[in-house]
Order: structure tokens, then sequence, then C-alpha cells
């Protein structure tokens, strides 16, 4: 599967997500033309899942510079993390990635 077609398979499945999560679409809604995290960082370091990319696409959306680190390689929906990486959301991990290049990519800052 190539990377833009999982990346589409990704956004398909976070609006999906999204549609199902009221509070944050309201919340999404609420400040759509303001960005008030603008100049905020912000680093997650948690299962990345359609659920999840709600979250970081919101807090993009009000202007954060947003970066996620796996909690556990094993629970990342690849698909998911290529759609958010599509988006300018920095993803470091990926669906099995070994312990020793997760902590690499965790260290450093970049995707294997």
């Amino acid at each position: 599967m190539s990377v833009a077609s999982l990346a589409e398979r990704g956004r398909r499945r976070i609006e999906l997500a999204e549609k199902l999560m009221p509070v944050c679409r309201m919340l999404g809604e609420r400040f759509r033309h303001e960005e008030p995290l603008r100049e905020v960082r912000v680093g997650c370091c948690l299962h990345i899942t359609r659920e999840t990319a709600v979250l970081a696409r919101l807090l993009a959306r009000w202007g954060a510079t947003v970066a996620l680190c796996p909690s556990n390689p094993l629970s990342t929906q690849d698909d998911v993390a290529a759609a958010l990486r599509e988006e300018g959301i920095s993803v470091y991990g990926y669906r099995g990635l070994p312990p020793n290049e997760y902590y690499e990519a965790s260290r450093e800052g970049s995707i294997a």
C-alpha cells in the first residue's frame, strides 16, 4: 500500500472518529476562527489511534505545533500516523518499531 493511500485511509478513519466525538467537534467549531494555542508547542506520548488523532488535529487547528510519540508502537495505527504527518503533525514512530529505533526516534525527533 502506498503512503498516499495509507494516509487517505487514515484520514477517513479520523473523520469517522471525529463524527463520534461531539465535544471535540463543538470545540473545533467554537474556536474555528481563533488560534488560542498559537506559539504553543505540544508534545504527547500516547497511543496513536484515530481517536487521539482527533485531539492532535484539534490542537493543531488551534495553532499549536504538535508532536506525537507512540506510547506503545504495537498499538500505533500506521494509516492514522501517515494522515497526521501529511497534515504537518510530527509523528515519531510506526507500528512494530523495534525498541532501539523507538528510543532513538524519541530522542532524535525523527522517524525511521
